[in-house]
């Protein structure tokens, strides 16, 4: 069992569902069951579309690093991404259709041998950016477009951002045996160390403006934000410990827990907030 959660990188998987669960809740005008129905077939089909991102991204990476690649990891990444996609195109609409499209290809993009776009930092951080701002939008799109899907996945992008940084440093090791370049072999881990601290700091204190100024309820922006202050004990906590690989797995699955649990409780209110 543990294999095959770390095969199919179950962690990330299920706080990237919970990004397009809790953002389409929010944008929901209301919980008719027209709207919930909605909502479930999002989320049924984008845990599809993720799940052949990280079965693709399994799949190249055996290519790069020379390793026996699996076609069936190929064949099964193809299979869900067009159940995915068709199931928004037929039981959703158009416009999820199209976005879940160029999500996919976007991270197609980041994770190709031909690319390896791991090796720049900035392409990294701009393609995490859009991968929150398009998840945002697939779930406003379920409704109506408008400002605030934008304004939302910036907040979730800056956090895939910090995220994917502290997932490197743990990987440092392992990337730079394989010849990777990637920020933390470029700029040293205690500087990427303290980046990923920058980005986590500007997405909570975003997230609480937009919270203060209307554009989401107060009580959620401050249940996000608390999410932050565990962070940050978890963050000095391992700094003291040390930057190394096994210290930056135990707070990566620190800080995960809590967003899970913090993920939970916004998703409850909210369903209370709806009704």
């Amino acid at each position: 069992m543990k294999k095959i959660i770390e095969y199919i990188r179950l962690s990330e998987w299920i706080h990237l569902v919970g990004i397009s669960l809790i953002s389409s809740l929010l944008f929901a005008p209301s919980l008719s069951w027209n709207i919930v129905r909605k909502i479930i077939m999002l989320i049924f089909f984008a845990a599809i579309i993720f799940l052949s991102i990280f079965l693709m991204n399994r799949y190249y990476d055996s290519i790069i690093l020379r390793e026996k690649a699996r076609s069936l990891d190929k064949n099964l990444a193809l299979i869900f991404f067009f159940l995915g996609t068709f199931g928004c195109f037929i039981f959703i609409n158009l416009q999820v259709f199209l976005i879940s499209i160029v999500g996919f290809f976007i991270c197609l993009i980041y994770i190709h041998p031909k690319f390896i776009l791991k090796n720049n930092p900035m392409a990294a951080a701009i393609l995490y950016l859009l991968g929150g701002i398009l998840i945002c939008f697939a779930s406003g799109s379920l409704f109506a477009l408008n400002i605030k899907s934008l304004l939302l996945g910036i907040y979730f992008g800056f956090l895939l951002i910090g995220g994917n940084l502290i997932h490197e440093i743990r990987d440092y090791d392992e990337d730079k045996k394989s010849g990777f370049k990637t920020c933390p072999i470029r700029i040293g881990k205690k500087k990427t160390y303290f980046l990923s601290f920058i980005f986590f700091t500007i997405s909570h204190l975003y997230i609480l403006f937009l919270g203060l100024i209307k554009y989401i309820p107060l009580f959620l922006s401050i249940l996000l934000f608390s999410g932050y202050l565990f962070y940050s004990f978890f963050y000095l906590k391992t700094y003291k410990k040390g930057i190394n690989s096994r210290n930056i797995l135990k707070f990566q699955k620190q800080y995960r827990l809590i967003y899970a649990l913090i993920g939970v409780l916004s998703f409850v209110l909210l369903l209370t907030f709806k009704l």
